[in-house]
């Protein structure tokens, strides 16, 4: 697919692995909390301490289990398709390997 008609900026196209595995460096500096943690803590109607597993899908570096994590006891597992974001994320105490 010609992506020209879209980018007048000619930035370079890659896949979503690479491309995550590229922003990984960043990724946590980059990435504001309104695009997750905000919109979680506006969700009044779920008890989040009512949880006991919990499977966070695309988790990358584990942001919204780190938030989880100190809301509930459960057990977090998550699972990612970038294999550098997921190791951000497994370091993090709480997310299952």
């Amino acid at each position: 697919m010609d992506h020209a008609i879209y980018d007048k900026r000619r930035y370079p196209i890659v896949d979503v692995r690479q491309g995550y595995a590229e922003w990984v460096r960043t990724y946590e500096q980059t990435v504001e909390d309104e695009m997750d943690i905000r919109l979680l803590e506006g969700l009044k109607s779920i008890d989040w301490s009512a949880a006991h597993e919990v499977l966070d899908l695309a988790c990358g570096t584990g942001r919204i289990g780190a938030w989880l994590h100190k809301r509930s006891a459960a057990a977090i597992d998550g699972v990612d398709m970038t294999p550098e974001m997921l190791e951000v994320a497994r370091c993090k105490v709480f997310i299952a390997n």
